[in-house]
């Protein structure tokens, strides 16, 4: 049965973590809101790591909101994942100010990013 849950060995910790993702990104995903960095890892688990800027997001209710969503669809899709560090990077405010629109738009994102992910993975076993 798939965990749900957001422990702390789910997240990227250090900057050493974000460096790597952002150094050696093997894939992106984006739209005019959001981009998703990944890479694979060693852990066998998928992570996540935040950047919800002020300067993108100017109030901290909007800003948590979408930290939440972003969480959220993480903790939904985590099994899905796999063994990939993802980097969710708030481009600008542009995004909707409806809660299920939003989580709509971010659990597409990540919808893509297993599709791409997927797709790598069977032409490397072939």
């Amino acid at each position: 049965m798939a965990s749900f849950e957001f422990p702390r060995n789910s997240r990227l910790n250090s900057p050493t973590d974000f460096d790597r993702v952002f150094k050696e990104t093997d894939f992106k995903v984006s739209n005019r809101f959001l981009l998703l960095l990944a890479r694979t890892n060693q852990t066998e688990q998928a992570r996540l790591g935040l950047i919800v800027g002020k300067k993108k997001i100017g109030h901290a209710v909007d800003r948590n909101r979408v930290k939440r969503r972003l969480r959220e669809s993480f903790r939904v899709k985590q099994a899905e994942l796999l063994d990939l560090d993802i980097i969710a990077l708030v481009r600008s405010d542009s995004g909707p100010k409806e809660d299920n629109q939003l989580s709509m738009q971010i659990g597409a994102l990540f919808d893509r990013l297993i599709d791409i992910s997927n797709t790598e993975r069977s032409k490397d076993r072939h």
